[in-house]
């Protein structure tokens, strides 16, 4: 029995110091492991960084549609419409990118969150949104109340007079505007058009991109989480 157990030791001792380490794992270490693994493997950074470009590229291309297709306006109505659609979706988008930016801090720092969000993708990400939006609609409740203390020391009609002249006496909006007038208004109507719908186009690419990227993450964490527990088997069972 001594013989035998002298061997099994001097077995396990042979192993590459890799497989030693992996079998000295508990399930919840080996887990870890496995997403970690996954997360370089799918290149979840770069991923992350596409997953930010097509969000906020949401909310800038709303404001310049509905800014664009607006009829018989000022250069100023225009603006001012763009800006306060731009504010009005700015801010729930960068309360839900915070919100997840927190989740993926956690997932970092917390091996227990990092588990979870391995395990239940889709619970997660639903989570995040609901509680950015809960911290959007809280921003706003606030900033409604305090706007009109702090607009009636600002001196509205007047920036708005002198920003209105400026857009007006500008070579280049000029320019561009002839520019456009000459176009054909078949290709102008066909423009506004595409503009329109290029916020709903930005919507499902990042949607899309985001569960087809949290798919393959989750499937590789599966795999490693297998191909690791195969190597702790046969590593405790020499």
């Amino acid at each position: 029995m001594q013989v035998n157990s002298v061997s099994s030791a001097q077995s396990f001792r042979s192993l590459p110091l890799e497989a030693r380490v992996i079998a000295a794992l508990d399930d919840d270490q080996l887990k870890s492991v496995a997403y970690q693994k996954a997360k370089r493997d799918v290149e979840d950074k770069k991923h992350r960084r596409i997953d930010n470009l097509l969000y906020f590229s949401i909310p800038l291309s709303s404001a310049f549609a509905a800014a664009v297709n607006a009829k018989d306006v000022s250069r100023i109505a225009r603006l001012g419409l763009g800006s306060r659609l731009a504010a009005s979706l700015t801010l729930p988008f960068a309360t839900v990118a915070g919100a997840f930016a927190i989740k993926n801090q956690a997932d970092k720092h917390s091996r227990t969150s990092a588990l979870f969000s391995a395990n239940h993708p889709i619970l997660t990400a639903v989570t995040a949104l609901a509680g950015g939006l809960l911290a959007a609609a809280a921003i706003r409740g606030g900033v409604s109340a305090l706007a009109p203390k702090v607009m009636k020391h600002v001196d509205t009609a007047h920036l708005t007079e002198n920003l209105a002249k400026k857009l007006n006496e500008s070579k280049v909006l000029n320019s561009v505007s002839r520019q456009l007038d000459k176009l054909p208004s078949s290709l102008k109507e066909f423009s506004k058009a595409a503009l329109s719908w290029t916020p709903y186009v930005l919507v499902a690419t990042q949607i899309g991109h985001m569960f087809n990227h949290d798919r393959v993450k989750t499937n590789e964490y599966y795999k490693n989480y297998e191909a690791l527990k195969d190597v702790q088997n046969a590593v405790r069972g020499a």
